[in-house]
């Protein structure tokens, strides 16, 4: 009975929105008095009785409904079969709904007595029947067109169209016979037909993302992304994470943001996203968009986010007055579940502020491992003191350029060195591994060099003054930064 009422929920869309359309044609088959209406077996009915006529036909259709869903529940077949251990229930009906494009001749038989109406709203069950032939007609032509015309209307209309008369099948609830023109193949059952095609083409769409921001008044992060098919950027779906309290998002013109209302515990993760068409409440049918909230095909993805350009990691070293070094980790946007110390003599912590003490004089690889991720690791040489010891190319040629305080001095050395195979530079587009660059940081107003950044992806080290840069953009805004990749 439960699958019963199911097939019923679809039949009650299509006959509700359907006999509400009450379209006229000069084939209605018209009844002359209330006995042959409900006598002669002709006709499906409802009646009702009101002071105001038309809350009173109002009242006469949902009862016509009612009584419609109730005539054919009575001739429901109900068909169990076991296969494989398991119980498949196949149900057709005799009399089915159609969709208001098809339907015609819905009725209306008025009276008044006592100051009270009295109305009798009918169809025809041949008129009914008719309606179903002609939504069967309706979508193969559909169907057909939209397949003659797949190159010329472009993949993102004719996955709509193919999705709309997808959703028309539901309103005739036994199979559509379809031989398809471009496949020569016959099929049975035009909806898996429908459901291939439009599920191949979600399948087909590429999310990328782009990088990620963090708004801290509301503790947001913000991803927009690129949605394409092959390299057409696509309109016409929607986009929802797959993560509790998330809601649908409109692609438009191969756009779209999704947000984010927690911190990241990795670099990068894959976020499970639903895709689904998009349905144009004001193109389309009311009736359509029930069906569609109700049987929409969704297809689940995986897209990778790379929270890279907010998560900000590091560690601090404070050298105490007795010889024990306090380290302590500089975290930002991230959640914390695990901490790993590793000071490079044997000796470990998973404190978050440690303190430790070195017995010699040699230089120590200290690592902070955050939730046992590789991609939250961070290591610097240290010595005893606490001092960070920062490894630079030790080539006469790059002491030179270190040692430049003006633009034009160091332009002339990196043309010279350049001709003589020592080194590239330019923009940080035009290096495949920008973090193997040494960055001379350029004053366009003084043309001085006011920092050269040591290697580093994450962050870097200023080589005049050994101070940590943790994000290049907002400590030299306005600079000119000149990427340099040095030969040995």
């Amino acid at each position: 009975m439960k699958k019963m009422r199911g097939n019923f929920y679809y039949l009650y869309l299509g006959i509700n929105f359907c006999l509400f359309c009450g379209i006229v044609t000069s084939s209605v088959l018209y009844a002359q008095t209330e006995r042959e209406i409900q006598l002669s077996g002709k006709y499906y009915w409802g009646t009702a009785k009101g002071e105001d006529e038309k809350s009173t036909k109002e009242a006469g259709l949902k009862d016509l409904i009612f009584n419609i869903q109730a005539n054919i529940s009575l001739s429901q077949l109900d068909i169990e079969e076991e296969k494989d251990g398991r119980v498949s229930s196949y149900f057709s009906s005799i009399i089915k709904s159609s969709s208001r494009l098809s339907l015609r001749g819905v009725q209306h038989l008025v009276s008044r007595s006592e100051d009270k109406y009295k109305v009798i709203v009918y169809i025809s069950k041949d008129d009914f029947q008719k309606a179903l032939e002609n939504i069967s007609a309706n979508i193969g032509d559909m169907v057909k067109l939209t397949e003659q015309n797949e190159i010329k209307n472009g993949i993102v209309k004719t996955f709509h169209n193919y999705y709309i008369a997808y959703l028309k099948t539901f309103y005739h609830p036994d199979p559509i016979f379809y031989k398809s023109i471009t496949m020569g193949k016959e099929f049975q059952s035009i909806r898996p037909f429908l459901e291939e095609k439009v599920t191949s083409f979600l399948n087909g769409i590429n999310i990328v993302p782009k990088s990620a921001t963090y708004d801290p008044s509301i503790e947001m992060i913000t991803i927009p992304l690129l949605v394409c098919y092959e390299d057409q950027l696509v309109d016409g779906i929607t986009l929802q994470l797959d993560l509790p309290d998330q809601s649908e998002r409109r692609v438009n013109n191969g756009s779209t943001e999704i947000f984010l209302y927690f911190q990241p515990s990795d670099m990068q993760k894959k976020i499970p996203v639903l895709l689904g068409v998009d349905i144009d409440e004001k193109k389309d049918f009311q009736d359509l968009l029930d069906m569609h909230r109700t049987s929409k095909i969704i297809c689940r993805k995986e897209v990778c986010i790379d929270f890279s350009n907010i998560i900000k990691l590091s560690f601090k070293i404070e050298k105490k007055e007795s010889a024990a070094l306090s380290f302590q980790p500089v975290i930002e946007n991230l959640s914390i579940s695990s901490i790993d110390w590793d000071f490079g003599d044997g000796s470990s912590s998973t404190e978050y502020n440690p303190l430790h003490e070195y017995k010699d004089s040699r230089r120590h690889k200290v690592t902070l491992t955050l939730n046992h991720s590789e991609s939250l690791k961070i290591t610097r040489d240290i010595l005893p003191d606490g001092t960070v010891f920062i490894e630079t190319p030790q080539l006469t040629f790059v002491q030179e350029l270190l040692q430049v305080k003006e633009f034009k001095k160091l332009k002339e050395l990196l043309r010279y060195y350049k001709s003589k195979g020592k080194l590239m530079y330019g923009k940080k587009e035009a290096f495949l591994y920008p973090e193997k660059c040494l960055i001379f940081i350029v004053d366009p107003n003084t043309e001085n060099i006011v920092a050269v950044l040591g290697h580093g992806k994450e962050e870097r080290v200023n080589l005049l003054n050994d101070e940590i840069v943790y994000n290049l953009r907002d400590n030299y805004q306005g600079q000119v930064p000149i990427y340099v990749e040095v030969y040995r």
